[in-house]
């Protein structure tokens, strides 16, 4: 038969309210506290130590399709700048308004259509990749891109049709219709 301990394992001594608890109290080393989560984050979604953040799947496919619309809008984009000219004799042909002489204003437009789309594409295309591999939202990334190529492509087909004193004039006049 087994004697009982006569010196039972001595415990630090528990903090009442208001103090502070020694490092050796703590119920977990420092290093080691559970992962407590944010304000109304439910728990069982919190991130465990050592594990990457779940893949988003819709995310990255959606990401994805829209670099390949955003590719092939910016080819699209680039093969209309260049018929740019073309386009504006056009024009002139139906309102009946002779040669187009193209002017800077049509080089400009071209020249800033032809850099925005390249330099959007250049500079979404790796950093949605990045996003995707670190596991973070992507797809306002090349959707942004395409927003702001269809922008400059709008202002500069604008700015050219404006800068054409004859075709303004003809579309201001009323048809006969």
């Amino acid at each position: 038969m087994s004697t009982p301990d006569s010196n039972p394992p001595q415990l630090p001594p528990i903090p009442v309210y208001g103090e502070y608890a020694s490092p050796a109290q703590a119920p977990f080393p420092p290093q080691q506290q559970p992962y407590a989560p944010q304000y109304g984050q439910h728990p069982y979604y919190a991130p465990q130590y050592g594990t990457k953040p779940p893949l988003r799947t819709a995310d990255m496919i959606i990401s994805i399709v829209l670099l390949a619309f955003g590719f092939f809008g910016a080819l699209s984009g680039i093969g209309m700048a260049f018929q740019l000219e073309y386009a504006m004799q056009v024009q002139h042909d139906d309102y009946g308004l002779g040669a187009y002489e193209a002017t800077s204003v049509v080089v400009g437009a071209q020249a800033a259509i032809i850099a925005s789309h390249l330099l959007l594409l250049l500079i979404s295309t790796p950093l949605t990749i990045v996003l995707i591999l670190k596991r973070k939202i992507s797809f306002w990334l090349p959707l942004t891109a395409g927003v702001l190529a269809a922008i400059v492509f709008w202002i500069a087909l604008i700015v050219v049709i404006v800068a054409d004193p004859a075709l303004m004039e003809a579309l201001q006049t009323p048809s006969q219709f």
